[in-house]
């Protein structure tokens, strides 16, 4: 896993800057772990843009509020990816708080 830096938060956005050899891949999942303001915690984040010179910018999947400058950014090396719990939540939409958002799985057409 590459590690890198927070440098900049704009809304649901922020940017990361990585060694020139370690950047993340474009949709790469990244993850910032430290005490948002709510305990110790961690928000998830989805690689969008490479900016150059190292610089990539991240859609969090949470609320960016408590980040910090200078937070550490680690690189997963692997898109996003949702494990399905059980044969019940097969086909419900699932928010990134890690809940059911429906109890009737949708239809296919």
């Amino acid at each position: 896993m590459n590690k890198g830096k927070l440098i900049q938060v704009m809304g649901s956005v922020f940017d990361a800057k990585f060694m020139s050899t370690g950047i993340p891949a474009v949709y790469n999942a990244v993850e910032v772990q430290g005490d948002f303001g709510t305990g110790r915690t961690s928000l998830w984040g989805e690689v969008q843009q490479h900016l150059g010179d190292g610089k990539v910018r991240i859609i969090a999947l949470g609320s960016t509020f408590g980040l910090r400058r200078g937070m550490d950014v680690m690189d997963t090396g692997s898109p996003l990816t949702v494990r399905s719990a059980s044969r019940r939540s097969a086909g419900c939409l699932i928010c990134s708080e890690r809940r059911l958002t429906n109890e009737v799985p949708l239809r296919r057409r």
